[in-house]
């Protein structure tokens, strides 16, 4: 797999009020470890050989798609998104998530579901869903993430060598703290 260099360094600043989107319903506005685990994601996916179609913007002459901004009213790529982390322009972490399918979304509304970018978007789209499943709030929650990683990990390399030697596998149980019972 093709590794891309992100060459700029992203800090991310950080938010912490909280403000009522459009539905009414009250969201947090993305903190720092948000904003450093979404652009970890994002930089993620951008690393992806099969990536490298959304890293910038589409220029219709030089991609050979003149009509793209007649189909496609608000284009997106990576890079942009990472600017935009980068200069805080999302507050929260479903603008960002929006930013990010509208990738895949406009792939797919400008290419034929049978054209190999198309199918490319509809992976990444669903690379992308994975990835996000949990974004961790905290640095707290975002240790404990890389702490269940690590477990599970351990846990597969034990079961893997209790079958080996012919024993029943044995689950190791991570307990949170007290505090937190």
């Amino acid at each position: 797999m093709e590794k891309v260099i992100i060459k700029k360094k992203y800090h991310i600043r950080s938010f912490s009020k909280m403000r009522p989107s459009r539905s009414g319903s009250v969201n947090s506005t993305m903190n720092q470890v948000q904003a450093q685990f979404c652009a970890k994601i994002t930089k993620k996916i951008s690393n992806f050989t099969m990536a490298r179609f959304f890293r910038q913007p589409v220029d219709p002459k030089r991609d050979g798609a003149e009509d793209y901004l007649d189909k496609i009213k608000k284009p997106m790529d990576l890079g942009t998104v990472l600017q935009n982390l980068h200069d805080s322009k999302y507050q929260s972490v479903d603008q960002w998530k929006n930013d990010m399918n509208l990738i895949w979304k406009n792939a797919m509304t400008y290419n034929n579901q049978a054209s190999p970018l198309y199918i490319i978007a509809q992976d990444l789209q669903e690379t992308f869903k994975k990835l996000v499943e949990t974004i961790p709030k905290t640095h707290t929650e975002e240790w404990l993430m890389r702490v269940r990683k690590e477990h599970n990990k351990l846990q597969r390399i034990i079961d893997a060598k209790t079958r080996t030697l012919g024993h029943k596998p044995t689950k190791i149980i991570l307990k949170p703290p007290k505090s937190q019972q």
